[in-house]
């Protein structure tokens, strides 16, 4: 079911959310990641491929859908991830 179109204030004031919550990610203790943070795994060589796991496990988001989440593809530049 579609949902109604949103001002593009309000639609604005999610894609911030979004980019806001995507960077406390990275700095956040993940309890996935043995309660490190994102950056914290990215630094580490021997943790980087079960961050890189983690990220993947994350579904990636039709915009379309009105659905606001993290964006594995954003993660993976903010942590330097290639």
């Amino acid at each position: 079911v579609p949902l109604p179109p949103v001002s593009p204030e309000l639609e604005q004031a999610l894609l911030n959310f979004r980019d806001e919550q995507e960077q406390h990610w990275c700095d956040e203790n993940v309890p996935a990641l043995g309660g490190i943070t994102p950056r914290q795994a990215a630094a580490d060589p021997t943790r980087r491929a079960e961050l890189a796991r983690l990220i993947n496990s994350f579904p990636e988001i039709d915009p379309s859908t009105g659905m606001v989440g993290l964006r594995p593809t954003r993660l993976r530049e903010l942590l330097d991830l290639r």
